[in-house]
């Protein structure tokens, strides 16, 4: 994956994206990304901005915070890069079809 050169990303309700985890800390545009873990894709029930530094919350818990985007299936979808400390997976996350992913501003 690459990272895009954006810092934030406009979404509407019911855009479809993709969730990927990564260990690396991406922050140059144009970086490439390797390490990735697949968590899958999320339906946004309203519009919203993602920005770099939102918080990913998952059943109650910091999943990790968003490190940017990438585009390499873009117009379809936007890949979100989540930083993590391990790299998670669907399964290892235990996200299931129809839980709730929260994108948080992070408390400053």
């Amino acid at each position: 994956m690459t990272l895009s050169p954006w810092s934030s990303r406009c979404v509407r309700a019911g855009e479809v994206h993709g969730l990927v985890s990564t260990t690396e800390r991406p922050s140059v545009p144009g970086q490439r990304i390797d390490a990735v873990g697949f968590l899958g894709f999320v339906s946004f029930q309203a519009a919203a901005v993602v920005e770099r530094g939102d918080e990913v919350w998952f059943g109650g818990k910091l999943l990790g915070v968003v490190a940017g985007f990438d585009e390499c299936h873009a117009p379809n979808h936007y890949n979100i890069l989540i930083e993590t400390q391990r790299l998670v997976t669907a399964e290892t996350a235990d996200l299931r079809i129809g839980d709730h992913v929260v994108f948080r501003e992070p408390v400053r």
